[in-house]
């Protein structure tokens, strides 16, 4: 499983977070969540990508999301028993740039 730390932005005009150690999937709803108030990409730097081993299953990955971010969101983001998470950061922000998370709706952008 790959992590890597990102600088989000919540925003238009600024207000910038850090995040450590997050994960393609985790990426995937931050920017769904926000790439709309931030005006795009709210992910401004990506630094220290690396592959983490032991790695988390998709279950245990869809799990601790859960267990972060809410069911609601992460199953809005994430469907089915068996949920196809993205495997990279790149394929993570078309994904989240692709739809939006509004309170614990999910929209498709067609």
């Amino acid at each position: 499983m790959k992590q890597a730390n990102i600088v989000l932005r919540l925003e238009k005009h600024g207000h910038d977070v850090q995040k450590q150690d997050v994960t393609p999937a985790e990426v995937a709803i931050l920017v769904a969540q926000h790439h709309k108030a931030a005006g795009g990409d709210p992910v401004k730097s990506m630094t220290d990508e690396k592959d983490v081993t032991p790695s988390r299953t998709d279950e245990q990955e869809v799990l601790r999301l859960r267990q972060r971010y809410g069911t609601r969101k992460v199953v809005a983001m994430f469907p089915g028993g068996k949920p196809n998470l993205p495997a990279t950061f790149k394929e993570a922000v078309t994904m989240g740039l692709s739809t939006a998370i509004t309170g614990n709706k999910l929209l498709v952008k067609a």
